[in-house]
């Protein structure tokens, strides 16, 4: 309860900006994650194409 007193409107902002920051991190890796994904399943589904090609001839 006494603690409250010390803490200020600028502590919460500058605690605000550090976890926004760290949470712009996590999403920006999860975003290059599913491109990079997108990628593979991508390069697989030609290669499966392709397959399928081959053990028609």
């Amino acid at each position: 309860e006494a603690s409250k007193g010390r803490i200020v409107s600028e502590d919460w902002k500058k605690a605000y900006r550090s976890i926004q920051k760290e949470e712009d991190k996590y999403l920006q890796a999860l975003e290059d994650d599913e491109i990079e994904c997108a990628d593979i399943e991508e390069v697989s589904d030609d290669n499966d194409a392709a397959d399928s090609q081959e053990e028609n001839l």
